[in-house]
């Protein structure tokens, strides 16, 4: 999936999935991107501040705080 898959998908769990549906849905969204791009690191320095603004990164952060945790 390219990443404009990744945020078709994204609105359409949105619009149309209620809680939990909605969080378990974009849980799995998340591990797809995960899977596709690599996975996820702790980041704890300025070295990855670039590796943060991408595109991927940014998209990541967003699904995961519409996310009800």
């Amino acid at each position: 999936m390219d990443l404009k898959d990744f945020e078709r998908k994204f609105e359409e769990i949105k619009k149309n999935y209620a809680e939990p549906k909605r969080t378990n849905e974009l849980t799995n969204l998340l591990e797809e991107m995960e899977r596709e791009y690599g996975s996820v690191k702790n980041w704890g320095n300025e070295e990855d501040t670039p590796y943060l603004e991408t595109p991927q990164m940014i998209l990541y952060r967003n699904i995961s705080m519409a996310r009800e945790l």
